[in-house]
């Protein structure tokens, strides 16, 4: 069995929870055909990509210790928006400088409504009992926060970098990349997932 955890470390060996590996791809490089990957409560910001599964009758087991307590994360990092430096942007808006453009955002656990420009964030804004809304550049995020508040970090969460395309002919980019045979995936959450939560190929 190899261990995953948030507080592990990938220079360990993962054999029990006390020398836990810190990713989940890293405990896909060192497992064996037929053992458990044993995934302790956390989030894990990390995009997955398996190319060696297991074998006829001894598959590749992804497990979390506790069911439904261990998250497959497409959000930012929350230090990465430490940084941010908002400021009034016309009435309940604000902006920031950001290093990616931002695909997914939400205020108090609730998904933000994606504007197309920052005019059309203005009319949606202006509207009486809007929602909270962004809208998103290559370096500027907008945001549209109705209730008159100013952004704060532990209230804010974002989609980190989508990652590039991995294949032509579609958006074929996921939070788990499977392209082995033999994968057993048990009791995992997944949030904010990138264009799909499991992908599948070849497997």
């Amino acid at each position: 069995m190899v261990h995953v955890a948030p507080d592990g470390f990938d220079g360990f060996v993962g054999q029990s929870r006390r020398s836990a590996v810190r990713t989940i791809q890293r405990a896909a490089q060192i497992a064996e055909p037929g053992e458990t990957i044993q995934i302790w409560p956390g989030i894990y910001r990390e995009s997955v990509r398996l190319k060696r599964g297991g074998l006829p009758g001894r598959p590749l087991v992804l497990r979390a210790a506790v069911p439904g307590q261990a998250v497959i994360s497409g959000g930012a990092d929350p230090g990465v928006m430490a940084d941010w430096q908002w400021r009034p942007d016309g009435p309940r808006i604000w902006s920031t400088a950001v290093a990616w453009r931002v695909h997914g955002l939400r205020w108090n656990g609730v998904a933000a409504y994606r504007a197309g420009s920052p005019e059309q964030l203005r009319q949606i804004c202006a509207r009486p009992g809007a929602w909270p809304a962004f809208s998103s550049a290559e370096r500027r995020l907008w945001l549209c926060l109705p209730g008159g508040e100013s952004p704060r970090l532990e209230q804010l969460e974002v989609r980190r970098p989508m990652p590039v395309r991995t294949r032509s002919g579609g958006h074929q980019v996921a939070s788990l990349w499977i392209e082995a045979p033999h994968v057993e995936v048990r009791d995992l959450r997944f949030d904010f997932v990138v264009m799909a939560a499991i992908q599948l190929w070849h497997a």
